[in-house]
């Protein structure tokens, strides 16, 4: 079953696919976001975006999943929402953003295509902006994860002068594996 296909069937079954609570340290990135310009890639039914629109701040998510997007749509009235149904990696940045939030998503892309879109997301992070991601370093029960992250690779994708990491961590639940990353672009 391609992904496309899974997360339609995901999303079909259950509006609350992925819960209704923001990520682990969603809360604590917000800490050091200074504008409110946000884009999600991998939105989904937007547990995170809720979220942040409740903390004021304008969203900008893209998927591919349509399904996903109408129950996010239909949970959301504020014209702090835009949504872009779309594949993540055909997706033009129009302009740079306060924070990038890519959760859930990058171990989805085969490598190249996640370095193609690390790029991206940090050319269009403003100065002062923020990244916030979180990756699996574990395989999933079904196997086909084309990107599972080893130690220390997401940390060192920001391992660079043009970023600050303010928070990085690799958690271990059972036989579960994430890793999370907050990072802030220099000034210049």
């Amino acid at each position: 079953m391609n992904f496309k296909q899974r997360f339609k069937n995901k999303y079909q079954t259950s509006n609350n696919a992925y819960g209704n609570q923001p990520v682990a340290g969603l809360e604590k990135t917000l800490k050091y976001v200074s504008g409110n310009e946000t884009l999600e890639l991998g939105i989904g039914s937007g547990r995170n975006a809720i979220h942040l629109i409740e903390k004021k701040l304008k969203v900008t998510g893209v998927d591919s999943s349509k399904e996903g997007l109408d129950i996010l749509r239909k949970k959301v009235k504020s014209g702090n929402l835009t949504l872009i149904n779309q594949d993540v990696l055909s997706y033009k940045f129009n302009k740079k953003f306060d924070l990038i939030l890519s959760v859930g998503l990058m171990h989805f892309l085969k490598p190249s295509d996640s370095k193609i879109l690390f790029e991206r997301i940090q050319k269009n992070t403003k100065p002062n902006g923020i990244n916030f991601v979180v990756v699996k370093m574990s395989q999933n029960i079904i196997g086909d994860l084309p990107n599972v992250f080893i130690t220390n690779q997401l940390k060192n994708i920001y391992l660079s002068q043009q970023w600050k990491i303010l928070n990085y961590v690799e958690i271990q639940n059972r036989n579960k594996k994430i890793a999370r990353i907050i990072a802030k672009k220099a000034t210049n």
